[in-house]
């Protein structure tokens, strides 16, 4: 007969079917999502501590693991957790006592769309709520079993990130402490998350460890032919941190470039978000097919033709690492739950990298790196519909780049609309509020109103409370156009009146920016409200007014946001 919990695994499986059908199975990325969703359904523990051991096997391909968890029980004798699609689960024990006993597995829940797999194991007894208990986890990955994202992407090269090893290993996504141990043969470079410490020789083989004392909510590492560059920068507080850059030996490299970029957003976003608190970070280029990125706590991995991504030349590599880089505030030190909440790790992310790049590189090339990127493709795609509601959009459907588009949008208009002061107090809030554990997206739009109501921002809480409504979780748009435009001689010059309407359904509590040119060349700048005439004296007619000319806001169609004098504007021609 099924026990409760069996039937609680079963049923989050059937529905998780259930779900994929009624959407008529017509995307791999909806099943993918869907099982994401019943993840939280099945948790029975908390991972606490990893001691794992790695020997990466180049002649054969092969890497084997030995993981040995201590887990906090939640009293549950049913026990799911995660490993990636590409691993081989070989065997599973129970420690009780002085004394290991190997206990059958099986899977709950495994399917091609979805890239890890979800397994079960029963302990022999029940463990108290609250207590502590150890099991040890065998498994490996061979070329047969790699099919997702094999970790060995070129000849003397290995690398596994947070995509292919799942952790943390329990549904609920936890946060954890580690000791990583990784053999490789002698002569390779070992990359990985915390503190190293000194290489073992053993035989043709070559043990280090590495310590992650700080909670953790994501491990990766990495060994290969690699040659090593070291910079130190200075950091908050006065403290030095060592920033690594790993190169692939013997092959053109922008380890070394993407390293400085990094150490320059940490700078920038220490002095704004609060400081990072590690005194180690890496950068490491790994030649990988594909363009690909992961970010850990201390460092950042990436590699492949990153022009397939829309990233070129220095200004993209900037961007790339400045992205990485604010992951380690969002995403790392205050996590971020996969379900619905990855317009918030994304787009947020994204955007603080495109301000962080105005530091980087000119200010003109960012702006018009963030033109191309952001505004015009997430423009064009609106021409063609609103879209879906960006916190029903996850990572691997169909359309999450609307995620990093709109999702950067958003938090371009949320800054606008508290000024930079308040902005940043509310992220720097927020990721000491979430420090060491998980936050979805909607615990972040709460957290703002929230943080609003206590006054301490300009905008109040019901501002904020409707900025979300319409930007996360609806689907309108906002179309601003200059109507009603008169000009009046006044002593000393002209008067100009106009009003600016919102032709779209998505509205903005803020303010927008609106220049206003004479035609002798003189510029006066107002601020306007939705609805609200603007009214301004210049020393001549007026020649021109544009609504948001730098873009600022997440317009639907710019075209409209320009009036010329002697000259049909496109609100009035209609």
């Amino acid at each position: 007969m099924m026990g409760f919990e069996g039937m609680r695994a079963a049923l989050a499986c059937g529905l998780a079917l259930a779900a994929f059908f009624a959407l008529g199975g017509s995307a791999e990325s909806s099943l993918a999502s869907t099982a994401y969703a019943v993840l939280r359904w099945l948790d029975a523990a908390d991972a606490v501590h990893h001691e794992i051991e790695a020997r990466i096997d180049f002649a054969s391909g092969e890497a084997s693991f030995v993981d040995d968890a201590l887990f906090t029980s939640e009293g549950k004798r049913t026990i799911h957790f995660l490993l990636g699609v590409d691993a081989e689960l070989q065997r599973v024990e129970w420690l009780s006592g002085n004394e290991w006993t190997e206990l059958p597995f099986g899977t709950t829940f495994r399917w091609e769309a979805v890239p890890f797999v979800v397994y079960r194991v029963q302990l022999p007894r029940a463990v108290p709520a609250g207590d502590p208990f150890r099991l040890r986890f065998y498994w490996r990955i061979t070329p047969e079993s790699a099919r997702f994202h094999p970790p060995f992407p070129a000849p003397g090269f290995f690398y596994l990130g947070y995509p292919v090893l799942w952790y943390p290993q329990m549904p609920n996504e936890d946060y954890f402490t580690a000791t990583l141990a990784v053999a490789a043969p002698a002569g390779y470079t070992v990359i990985a998350d915390g503190e190293p410490g000194e290489p073992v020789r053993e035989d043709e083989w070559e043990l280090r460890r590495y310590r992650i004392s700080l909670p953790v909510n994501r491990l990766g590492f990495g060994v290969g032919r690699f040659e090593r560059a070291e910079v130190a920068v200075p950091g908050a507080g006065g403290r030095e941190l060592r920033v690594e850059a790993y190169a692939p030996a013997g092959a053109p490299s922008t380890a070394r470039e993407a390293a400085r970029r990094a150490a320059e957003s940490i700078r920038f976003f220490e002095e704004r978000l609060g400081a990072l608190p590690v005194s180690r970070f890496y950068v490491a280029e790994v030649p990988f097919d594909a363009p690909l990125s992961f970010s850990g706590l201390n460092g950042l991995v990436y590699g492949g033709d990153i022009s397939l991504l829309g990233l070129e030349g220095s200004e993209g590599l900037a961007l790339m690492a400045a992205h990485e880089t604010a992951h380690k505030w969002i995403g790392a030190l205050a996590g971020v739950r996969v379900v619905g909440s990855s317009w918030f790790s994304e787009g947020l992310a994204e955007y603080l990298g495109h301000l962080a790049l105005e530091r980087l590189v000119d200010r003109e090339e960012a702006a018009r790196l963030l033109e191309r990127r952001i505004y015009v493709p997430f423009a064009s795609k609106l021409r063609s519909g609103p879209g879906r509601a960006l916190s029903a959009i996850e990572i691997f459907d169909d359309d999450s780049q609307w995620i990093f588009e709109k999702g950067s949008q958003v938090f371009r208009m949320l800054h606008h609309l508290l000024g930079d002061e308040a902005f940043f107090a509310l992220l720097r809030a927020f990721v000491a509020e979430y420090e060491g554990r998980h936050a979805s997206g909607a615990d972040f739009t709460r957290f703002a109103v929230e943080w609003a109501a206590r006054g301490q921002a300009p905008a109040g809480a019901r501002e904020l409370d409707r900025f979300f409504a319409a930007w996360v979780r609806g689907t309108g748009r906002l179309d601003y156009a200059v109507e009603g435009v008169s000009t009046t001689p006044v002593r000393g010059g002209h008067q100009v009146q106009f009003t600016v309407v919102n032709l779209g359904e998505a509205p903005f509590p803020g303010s927008v920016a609106v220049l206003i040119e004479g035609d002798d060349g003189t510029e006066v700048w107002a601020e306007s409200r939705e609805q609200t005439a603007v009214v301004a004296v210049l020393p001549s007619p007026p020649a021109r007014i544009v609504v948001d000319p730098r873009r600022v806001l997440a317009d639907a169609d710019f075209g409209n946001n320009t009036w010329l004098a002697n000259h049909l504007s496109p609100v009035q021609h209609r």
